[in-house]
């Protein structure tokens, strides 16, 4: 599950991930898991240790 490590980073590092290459075999446990990860994360102020995800820079990338 390559690729998963950039939604880790969360935007700290200077790359984004936008896509993944998924092979078919494990494609519906990864869409699982991925989206199980993603919901749980905490959206908050960024300097808040307990936040997973800070502020977005405009409206256009929040609804993103």
């Amino acid at each position: 599950m390559g690729g998963v490590g950039r939604v880790w980073h969360h935007g700290s590092a200077l790359y984004g991930g936008s896509r993944f290459g998924v092979h078919k075999s494990v494609y519906k446990e990864f869409v699982e898991r991925f989206v199980s990860r993603v919901k749980a994360l905490k959206v908050g102020d960024g300097l808040d240790p307990n936040t997973d995800v800070g502020p977005c820079i405009n409206e256009q990338q929040l609804k993103r």
